[in-house]
């Protein structure tokens, strides 16, 4: 089991733990919720955290996005939703926009920032991909909840004692 596979059996376990079953199974959920968040943490304090610089990065492009991107009569800025998420329209400044987030990703600040944003994604992957150093509690299936579906129970297939 890799690590990105804890994270999928957690969303799992998530799920399903305000099912009516019996204690056993209960524990068997909450202990492994529990070993998955600590092993989660434990990894999490092997990365070099960046997101403090890299929201001072975020921030300006967003400025720079309000400042080039079109306006409405009030001076605010359009924005519409694509794929659950905000957009703004450029139909006049793409260019002027472009050239400003090029200058500004050129500073020498903003390449260290970009560097450590890309090591950091590149570590996460590397951690993701590495085995797994738990061990997860199993169930007996005869603990299991008399109603559960297929689809809950695929991601914790491996966790059941038959």
């Amino acid at each position: 089991m890799k690590n990105k596979d804890l994270l999928i059996i957690k969303d799992a376990l998530e799920d399903i733990k305000d099912i009516e079953a019996p204690v056993e199974f209960s524990l068997f959920i909450a202990r492994n919720i529990n070993i998955i968040d600590n092993e989660i943490k434990i990894l999490k304090s092997t990365l070099n955290p960046v997101e403090e610089y890299y929201s001072v990065y975020k921030k300006k492009i967003n400025e720079l996005i309000v400042e080039y991107c079109d306006k409405d009569s009030n001076g605010k800025p359009i924005v519409g939703e694509d794929d659950d998420r905000r957009s703004y329209r450029f139909t006049e400044r793409m260019e002027e926009f472009n050239k400003a987030v090029e200058e500004y990703e050129s500073s020498d600040n903003v390449k260290d920032i970009l560097e450590r944003q890309k090591e950091y994604n590149t570590r996460t992957q590397e951690i993701e991909l590495m085995k797994a150093n738990v061990t997860l509690i199993k169930v007996d299936k005869k603990h299991l909840p008399k109603m559960i579906s297929a689809s809950k129970i695929q991601p914790i297939i491996e966790l059941i004692n038959f």
